[in-house]
């Protein structure tokens, strides 16, 4: 009996077995796993970061650090400020419990997500409140159904052609400048020139509060006009109207002054300008644009210089300023009314802007004695080397614990909004 038909047979049954048992063409196949979709990752990662950026802006602690994978960590813009969760948070609390953390909100992020759909990396430019412009990058992870913080690098880019001023200050070549403000001021400090002495007022204390001054409700037209007294103006830890003047060391005074007046707007009840600064031989221009009668007052400290009254309408008032000295000006109408010209012999003299920064014009080489003041705190004496070719940088540091100024027989109350 042959054997080659059993051989073919034993052969064949495997092969019918398997197409009897096995899917036919048209049976689907149903993954064990949901399919996302990149648009969902880019979605869910978006709001992840954008929740976590609102946590911070309305001080929700819980809800910010919720966000972060236990392993996780933040590298701050300092050095030193390489902090794993557990320290990022102890350094946080303080100013989450005042109620005010900080505000990063981006204007611009960009998502790569990775190609197990499990790890999705993020840039993003930041506008801040206190740093400037800044940039934050890092890396999401997937924990569970949703997404966790895994690092976050923020970070403040520095403009090329300004590297090298940042380079020095890192570097302590110069007086510790903040960093944030060097970036921005570095150029209005290369506009002076050499020998030009460029900086910064810092406000290291807690502010006091600006309210509106309690007798405007007294006053027909000003009741309506509810504007907060600006006796002390900081903005992200600098101070606002400060003059700075060279007090010692000019071999030379140069007595030709600007041909243009130096002028203060009296609107809504109020002086615009808290301060400004002029040189002998100006002129100075007090103008009323508020619709309701306005006396001017001039005082020097408590010596009564001129006593003017200004009608809706009317002309500036005029005076020439004809020798140095410290102006204060008010009203006896609106009592609240405050404003200071420091009039110098000589043109070396700058006053602090709204984000703190004073530039005093070039100066020959040599070492300087300067004198800071402002309205409420008071003088502060620094010294200063200028070197040929060079802008040497200062700092002038105010904590709000000062004296009062003398020079303002009315500080108490100015500080205190009148209230």
């Amino acid at each position: 009996m042959s054997l080659k038909p059993r051989r073919a047979l034993t052969f064949l049954l495997p092969i019918l077995f398997a197409a009897a048992c096995g899917p036919t063409p048209e049976t689907p196949v149903t993954p064990t796993t949901p399919v996302v979709l990149p648009g969902q990752i880019e979605k869910a990662a978006n709001a992840v970061l954008d929740d976590w950026h609102d946590a911070a802006a309305n001080a929700d602690e819980k809800r910010y650090f919720g966000h972060l994978a236990d392993d996780s960590v933040f590298l701050g813009t300092d050095a030193t400020e390489r902090w794993d969760k557990k320290a990022f948070q102890a350094y946080a609390h303080p100013h989450f419990a005042k109620g005010k953390a900080w505000k990063f909100k981006a204007a611009r992020r960009t998502l790569t997500i990775a190609a197990g759909a499990d790890v999705v990396w993020f840039d993003e430019d930041l506008t801040t409140e206190k740093l400037g412009p800044a940039r934050g990058s890092g890396v999401l992870i997937r924990v569970g159904d949703g997404w966790k913080i895994a690092q976050y690098n923020l970070s403040i880019p520095i403009p090329n052609e300004q590297f090298d001023t940042v380079k020095k200050v890192i570097a302590g070549g110069w007086t510790a400048v903040p960093l944030a403000w060097m970036v921005s001021g570095a150029g209005r400090c290369a506009q002076a020139g050499a020998g030009a002495i460029c900086g910064v007022v810092l406000f290291e204390g807690t502010p006091p509060t600006m309210g509106v001054p309690a007798k405007r409700k007294d006053a027909d037209l000003c009741k309506d006009l509810p504007v907060p007294h600006n006796s002390v103006r900081t903005k992200n830890g600098h101070l606002a109207d400060v003059v700075v003047r060279v007090v010692s060391g000019l071999k030379d005074k140069p007595t030709a002054a600007p041909t243009q007046p130096v002028e203060l707007h009296w609107d809504k009840c109020a002086y615009t300008e808290r301060l400004v600064a002029a040189q002998v031989g100006q002129t100075l221009l007090i103008h009323n644009r508020t619709a309701t009668l306005n006396n001017t007052h001039g005082y020097f400290t408590t010596e009564s210089w001129f006593n003017q009254a200004q009608p809706k309408g009317a002309d500036p008032v005029r005076k020439e300023l004809d020798e140095p000295k410290l102006i204060r000006i008010t009203s006896d109408v609106h009592p609240w009314t405050h404003a200071f010209v420091a009039v110098h012999d000589h043109p070396f003299f700058g006053v602090s802007d709204a984000d703190g920064m004073f530039v005093i014009p070039a100066l020959p080489s040599g070492t300087y004695s300067l004198e800071a003041w402002h309205s409420i705190y008071g003088s502060k004496l620094l010294t200063v080397t200028v070197v040929e070719n060079q802008s040497p940088t200062l700092v002038v540091r105010y904590t709000g614990t000062e004296p009062l100024a003398k020079e303002n027989p009315l500080a108490q109350q100015d500080i205190r909004s009148f209230q």
